[in-house]
């Protein structure tokens, strides 16, 4: 037996073994969707049942083939903040096989309500806990070493949601315990390749690109264990709104640069991916109560196709978006639709 429940896809096991079960999965996946996807998957079945008399049907290619394969997604009860699922978009989710991790902290934020998007429902929520020494980023080293070390046991390329692009630092430094090594692409409308020497507001959330390569006050990235990465395996795409001091810096690193609509063409850093997408790379029509919104971007088509050309040519060591926005002045149909599409692109649609 199997069920379809809104945006996820959840299978009854019982009494569907081995390779039965997963024709029925399939079966299930071909009727449900729609267009290109129907015919990505309709190759994948004709797959399976050709072998599945060797007891071995491979599962439909619905996902990223560079992510380990699909998974029973059991329903557990709904996680705090996060709302139960519902149909934004009317097409079926892909189980993904590895863990999607929710912060629900902006900076030294604790967002108690979520950030009114649907998620799984057997999404791991992680408890930070800020510090009070008065220093910010020694305090801040509580909030996210929990994501840190979550990244650490996950099995498989996790997917992390987080309020803030700062939770990256934690990314790195946990697929750095765990001995994995990747560059990152990091979708943004700003650069945040401030430093505490350069930023004039003050503002955290402007520091972490630099950060992540070693530049600036290295409490935090010391903090969670995290070793700079080189400048040379980091991109940053779009980057429309940039400070001067940051036009600079940029300017004399050895950072590339990028745009979403040439993803499929330009180069790219070497190995493994971090893909990091902070959804206020989007134009600001397509989601409303950004922190920071930043006029004439790319749609989210256009991200979302951009995603799915680094995912296409490299494989992804981890997906981390950043939900910037401010929770109780979106819409949730809009937040949604920018998640989910982010997800399937990059094939960890969940």
């Amino acid at each position: 037996m199997v069920r379809i429940h809104h945006l996820g896809m959840f299978f009854n096991p019982t009494f569907l073994p081995g390779p039965d079960y997963q024709l029925a999965r399939d079966a299930v996946l071909l009727i449900s969707a729609r267009g290109s996807d129907r015919d990505a998957i309709w190759k994948g079945l004709s797959r399976s049942w050709k072998s599945s008399k060797a007891a071995t049907a491979p599962r439909a290619q619905c996902c990223s083939p560079r992510v380990s394969g699909l998974r029973l997604r059991r329903r557990l009860p709904t996680a705090g903040g996060i709302g139960p699922p519902r149909a934004t978009s009317g097409r079926v989710a892909c189980p993904y096989d590895g863990p999607v991790l929710l912060l629900p902290w902006h900076l030294t934020d604790h967002l108690a309500g979520g950030f009114n998007i649907t998620l799984p429902t057997d999404v791991v929520v992680i408890h930070g806990r800020l510090g009070a020494t008065g220093q910010p980023w020694t305090d801040l080293a509580g909030v996210y070493s929990g994501l840190r070390d979550a990244v650490a046991a996950a099995a498989t390329p996790p997917v992390v949601v987080s309020g803030d692009c700062v939770a990256s630092l934690a990314v790195i430094a946990g697929l750095h315990r765990r001995g994995v090594r990747a560059g990152m692409v990091w979708f943004d409308a700003h650069g945040d390749f401030h430093t505490e020497a350069t930023t004039t507001s003050g503002y955290l959330g402007g520091l972490p690109l630099a950060k992540a390569v070693g530049r600036g006050d290295p409490s935090l990235p010391a903090a969670l264990g995290m070793t700079p990465l080189p400048e040379e395996s980091v991109m940053l795409v779009d980057g429309r709104d940039l400070d001067p001091p940051e036009v600079t810096a940029l300017a004399t690193s050895r950072l590339l640069r990028g745009n979403v609509t040439e993803l499929g063409t330009s180069a790219l850093p070497e190995g493994p991916l971090i893909v990091h997408v902070d959804l206020d790379v989007l134009d600001p029509a397509a989601v409303a109560g950004l922190r920071f919104p930043a006029p004439a971007g790319p749609s989210l088509h256009a991200v979302a196709a951009g995603i799915a050309d680094v995912a296409r040519r490299r494989e992804i060591a981890a997906l981390d978006i950043a939900a910037t926005w401010r929770p109780a002045e979106t819409d949730r149909a809009q937040t949604d639709a920018a998640v989910h599409a982010v997800l399937t692109a990059a094939g960890m649609r969940g």
